[in-house]
């Protein structure tokens, strides 16, 4: 990319999500020396982060995190973190100033564009829209209502769940205006070049899963009982069942206790008569 400094002391390129809104904050400046050429080359790095179907399954608050479409940005952009951030500043551009800057016109076409006064109002906001409270960042939130008022609370803004975030990494040097470049001579008829590549043909991919769900805590838990105290699934059927025989005894105790003195025991039942005797063997013989 060609650009003409010309009268100016840089030059500011922002890189970006497909799906997220360039901030001002963000770009990487480009600087001018007199008399020579500029020339950066920005290598981006790519790093994609999924989610597998375990994560899905539990809730938001659980997960600290949502996929696209578990939420609907007024804005129109796809979710993600930032474009959370954004739209809460958003929102209290529009709760203060009752507008909302020009270029967001078409994503709010019932709000009126912000006029001289209503950029003055932004303006006097500035501090305000400085700080915000995200998600994991009570300190930062804390510190910010302490020195300049209270944050933004964007506590709503949770991370995605799958996104994709670019780093930049910068090399910039000059050449005189005298020195000519062979190897890309459009380099000779500008004031600054910007190369922008990818880094490497390939990106590093981040898989978000559950590490430990309940199941798994469950089965631990009854491994270390059963390695330290020898507890089994048997062992445990064997314990309640003693236990209800314990109950039982001291249930009959109890009634025994209420029922009053304890009945004499019964007489014992008479022997039966012994057999007559048997006659003898040979009593027939003369």
């Amino acid at each position: 990319m060609c650009a003409s400094v010309a009268g100016l002391g840089a030059r500011q390129v922002m890189l970006h999500a497909p799906d997220q809104f360039p901030e001002v904050g963000r770009g990487t400046l480009v600087l001018r020396r007199e008399g020579h050429r500029a020339r950066a080359m920005l290598q981006v790095v790519a790093a994609l982060t999924g989610s597998t179907a375990a994560v899905r399954a539990l809730p938001p608050a659980r997960r600290a995190c949502y996929f696209p479409e578990e939420r609907a940005l007024p804005a129109g952009a796809a979710y993600s973190q930032v474009a959370c951030l954004l739209d809460c500043r958003l929102t209290h551009i529009r709760r203060v100033c009752g507008c909302v800057p020009y270029f967001f016109s078409a994503a709010f076409p019932d709000v009126k564009t912000c006029n001289v006064s209503g950029v003055l109002c932004i303006g006097g906001e500035h501090v305000a829209l400085r700080f915000f409270s995200p998600p994991g960042a009570p300190l930062k939130a804390a510190a910010a209502a302490a020195e300049d008022g209270p944050a933004l609370n964007c506590s709503q803004c949770l991370p995605s769940c799958s996104n994709s975030r670019y780093s930049v990494e910068v090399l910039s040097w000059h050449q005189t205006v005298d020195e000519t470049s062979v190897a890309n001579p459009q380099f000779n008829a500008c004031d600054a070049y910007i190369d922008v590549h990818f880094k490497d043909l390939s990106a590093v991919l981040y898989r978000r899963d559950v590490a430990f769900d309940d199941m798994q805590l469950l089965v631990s838990f009854g491994g270390i009982t059963g390695l330290f105290l020898g507890v089994s699934l048997l062992s445990a059927v064997e314990l309640g069942y003693f236990a209800l025989r314990l109950l039982a005894a001291a249930a009959r105790a109890a009634r025994a206790a209420l029922g009053g003195a304890p009945r004499p025991p019964l007489a014992p039942a008479p022997a039966p008569a012994p057999d007559p005797p048997a006659p003898p063997l040979y009593a027939w013989l003369p």
